[in-house]
């Protein structure tokens, strides 16, 4: 594995790791609409607040359009864990312009989120900033390889 193939691991990594926590502060506030996770540090930076709004889950749109019980209205979090594991699984595979593709879809997504975040409903979410972080190193890191891999074969 290369440096760059180790970063993307180790992105994905982080972004599990972090959509994980994003789903057990859900199920918390689930339990209890009381429950303070350690990302909500005041009424206008509140994670649990974002993250248990209409817009977390099927990106906002799903439930409006298919129905709130449709199977692709998921959280995003779980949308975030499939995601970071698909691109591990293409890393594996070497399928260098898939993941690219499937990086390009992540990073509009978290553009589409953070435009939700800021301007609808005005919060600050330390979760969200984070993965939107990942997102954009894994884009990054992503067009890093396409490049080098187009280079390598412009030149043999």
């Amino acid at each position: 594995m290369t440096a760059l193939g180790a970063f993307k691991f180790i992105c994905c990594l982080l972004g599990v790791a972090i959509s994980l926590y994003a789903l057990h502060v859900e199920h918390e506030h689930e339990k209890d609409s009381n429950y303070e996770a350690l990302c909500d540090i005041g009424p206008q930076a509140s994670c649990s607040q974002v993250l248990t709004s209409r817009y977390g889950r099927g990106l906002g749109f799903i439930g409006p359009l298919l129905g709130e019980d449709h199977p692709l209205n998921v959280s995003n979090a779980l949308g975030g864990i499939i995601f970071y594991t698909t691109l591990i699984l293409l890393g594996f595979f070497d399928m260098v312009w898939l993941s690219f593709i499937v990086a390009l879809v992540g990073t509009a997504t978290s553009i589409y989120l953070s435009y939700i975040l800021v301007f609808v409903l005005s919060d600050l979410c330390l979760v969200c900033l984070c993965i939107y972080i990942v997102n954009s190193a894994i884009l990054a890191a992503c067009y890093v390889s396409l490049r080098r891999r187009n280079v390598k074969s412009h030149s043999e």
